[in-house]
Parts: C-alpha cells; sequence; structure tokens
C-alpha cells in the first residue's frame, strides 16, 4: 500500500487518492467481517493493509502540503496522535465486547473498524471542489498549469511537478551530500520503528500478557494510554525544542525499554513468548 502510494500521489487526485484508501480498508474489513474461512480472512486482510499504507502515506503528505511551515511539525505528528486514539478505542471496545471465543464479537470489532474510512469518505467527498483536491500532480505537469493550481485555491508548487520515480532517482544521485544525508536518515529512521519492535509490543499487547499469565483484558489499555501520553507530548514540543533533540531523546528511551524487556526475556522472569 505505501508502495503504491508513491505511484497514485501523482497520477490520481489528493480527493480520490484518499477515497481510494479509505475504500479499500472498508471493503477489507466487510470481508474479513463476513468470512466464513481463513482464505476471506486473508484476503480481508491484505486489503486492510493495501488501504492503511495508502492512507498512511496519503494523511501525513496532505497535511505537510496544506500547513504553514511555523505549524507543520505538530500537524504532521497529530496523525500518529490519531493512530494512538484509534488504537486505544480499539482496546476498549474489544474491553467491553464479550471475548474472542464468542463468534459475532470479534465480526463486530472488525466490522466497526471501517466506520473512521466511511466517516473520512464522507468528509472528503464534502470538501468544496478545487484545484489541489481534484487535479492530479500527473495533469499538471503534462499542461504546465503549476500556477492553476494556487488559483483554485490550493497550495503553488515549487517548480515542476515530477513523477515518484524521478524524485528518488534525483534525491539519490544528483541533490547536494548534505540533503542525500538528511533523506538517509529519514529512511533509517522508518526502518529503525519498524524493525524495533515496538509495533509487535503494541498490536500483540494482549497476547504478550496472557503469555505472562495476565489474564485482565484491561491491561493493553494501559499500553495505549503510556503510547498515547508520549505521542502527545511529542507533538506538543515538536516545534518547540526542535526535531533533534526529540529524535535523540526518543531513540535512547526507545533503546532503554527495549534492552530492558529483552534483558527481562533474557532472564526467565518475562514470559516465554516462542509460541505467541
Amino acid at each position: 500500500g505505501s508502495l503504491a502510494c508513491t505511484q497514485l500521489s501523482f497520477y490520481l487526485s489528493r480527493r480520490r487518492m484518499v477515497c481510494f484508501g479509505e475504500v479499500t480498508i472498508m471493503s477489507g474489513a466487510a470481508l474479513f467481517a463476513a468470512a466464513p474461512s481463513f482464505a476471506q480472512v486473508l484476503v480481508g486482510r491484505i486489503l486492510c493493509g493495501v488501504g492503511v499504507g495508502i492512507c498512511g502515506l496519503a494523511k501525513p503528505l496532505i497535511v505537510s502540503e496544506l500547513a504553514p511551515a511555523h505549524m507543520r511539525g505538530v500537524l504532521v505528528s497529530l496523525f500518529a496522535v490519531g493512530q494512538s486514539i484509534g488504537l486505544n478505542v480499539f482496546y476498549v471496545v474489544d474491553f467491553i465486547l464479550p471475548p474472542v471465543t464468542v463468534e459475532w464479537a470479534w465480526r463486530l470489532l472488525v466490522a466497526l473498524g471501517a466506520s473512521p474510512a466511511l466517516l473520512v469518505v464522507l468528509l472528503a467527498l464534502l470538501t468544496p471542489a478545487s484545484g489541489y483536491w481534484d487535479l492530479a500532480p500527473v495533469s499538471l505537469s503534462r499542461c504546465g498549469g503549476v500556477r492553476q493550481l494556487a488559483h483554485q485555491g490550493g497550495p503553488e508548487p515549487q517548480g515542476e511537478q515530477e513523477a515518484p520515480m524521478r524524485q528518488l532517482h534525483r534525491m539519490v544521485a544528483l541533490e547536494p551530500p548534505q540533503v542525500r544525508r538528511n533523506f538517509f536518515l529519514v529512511v533509517a529512521m522508518m526502518l529503525g520503528y519498524n524493525l524495533s519492535g515496538t509495533l509487535i509490543i503494541a498490536n500483540y499487547a494482549s497476547q504478550i500478557f496472557a503469555a505472562a499469565g495476565a489474564s485482565s483484558r484491561a491491561l493493553p489499555i494501559v499500553v495505549g494510554l503510556v503510547q498515547f501520553l508520549g505521542l502527545v507530548s511529542a507533538a506538543a514540543f515538536t516545534d518547540r525544542l526542535g526535531r533533534r533533540p526529540l529524535l535523540l531523546a526518543s531513540c535512547a528511551l526507545s533503546a532503554a525499554s527495549l534492552l530492558s524487556i529483552a534483558a527481562l526475556l533474557g532472564s526467565g522472569w518475562g514470559p516465554s513468548l516462542g509460541g505467541a
């Protein structure tokens, strides 16, 4: 989904890109919730993943394009805050519903996951027409209509629009060393975040606690609240303290936390997660 979004962001308008991603999520959730077999569950889960990947890139992109420079940091970071809120809502609803052994409960929980996507589609369709929302970058590039976008209510692009692969090639091979260094730093941060294990802890909190012998379904809510407080704190100080201090502090804290978890698991005090 994320890889597809790099191309979709050039060939689709912002409105169509958002709607396409959200409709993909809704389709996957519907297949998942009504699945009579594992094959349909798998297809539904794949569609949800593709849709989340598209929206995960499209929404921060739109915010960064529309936000004023002095508020861009906090507004882009609110996307992660919104993800944390959704995760906490999921934990609370899961706690309220019967356990997964009741078949209709997990089906309802999956179906409810499509409700935010439906709301976003409705908002996207109700947004007034403008050049920014309804013109694809490829159309501007072909007709040379760079100024047309600004005249129709959108931000004025900085120069001619380029295809994503051309932008990537220019960034890797043609830009000055300092720009390339920053680009590879961003790539390394994204890889480190996804490979660090923090997403596993958040997504599989229930199984981890169950393996540790803690059967309370309320415990994952605590994990979600801690994550939410951390994200809100980072969003509040992004434009005040600067990116570098927050990045160094978050990396140090994440490394210390992961090392602590590894030490606990290695010492035999923690749960055995080999079959989780």
